[in-house]
């Protein structure tokens, strides 16, 4: 991935006077990663089937309960994970009180759905819907995608079998939807307008009247919000 924009944050402390400062983080790649990169230290966050899947280090646990415990800074996960994916990974003392998850699409408020932050995101979702699920017909029996689901309601997501170019697929999905087509690994997004971490991070400073906005991510997925942030 080539890095868009970044900055200099030394100048960015807890003491900085400021009304709010917003945190945006990616997860997955960002903050944990699968038992497939797991390091000898690494703490086990998440558990999916009973078996061991996500870790991260004591280093970023320790990290993530400073940022979050600073008065004036709101730290928000911003992922495309689903809410039952989100809702799996235990960050502990440190974990944040709010999250964005499918892709910014639906707000969780110790774990709760925000309604009027769903009803919003249904709003402009809903032109797309149908478009949506005739992907979602026309994709689910083929071969080439080991899984092919709608997430949330808010957005389509394939899972590319083995031996399939995820690249060259998304770009030949792309000429056959108006839907956003993404790549990320072997995952390949279909998303509407309104599910873009970019439009999500928008939203949600000016629900809390950010001053600032600081961003990290990985993905080309993550892109747009670190496009918006002041710093990314």
């Amino acid at each position: 991935m080539k890095i868009t924009r970044h900055a200099d944050l030394s100048e960015i402390s807890p003491t900085t006077d400021m009304k709010k400062i917003l945190f945006l983080c990616d997860i997955d790649n960002t903050l944990i990663w699968s038992y497939k990169h797991k390091r000898e230290g690494d703490v086990c966050v998440e558990i999916l089937k009973e078996k061991e899947q996500g870790f991260t280090t004591p280093r970023t646990l320790e990290l993530l309960k400073t940022v979050t415990a600073l008065e004036n800074v709101m730290t928000v996960p911003l992922t495309t994970r689903s809410v039952e994916q989100y809702t799996r990974i235990r960050f502990g003392d440190g974990a944040p009180e709010n999250a964005l998850v499918t892709n910014g699409t639906l707000l969780l408020s110790n774990e709760k759905l925000d309604d009027e932050w769903w009803y919003g995101s249904l709003q402009s979702v809903s032109p797309l819907k149908d478009e949506i699920e005739r992907m979602f017909r026309m994709l689910e029996h083929q071969n080439t995608f080991i899984r092919v689901r709608i997430v949330d309601e808010m957005y389509l997501f394939v899972y590319c079998a083995e031996g399939v170019d995820p690249m060259s697929t998304a770009a030949l999905l792309q000429g056959l939807t108006k839907l956003n087509v993404q790549c990320a690994g072997k995952k390949i997004y279909l998303f509407p307008p309104a599910a873009d971490k970019g439009y999500a991070a928008k939203r949600m400073a000016e629900r809390v009247e950010a001053d600032l906005v600081i961003a990290a991510g990985d993905s080309e997925i993550d892109i747009p919000m670190l496009e918006f942030a002041d710093a990314a």
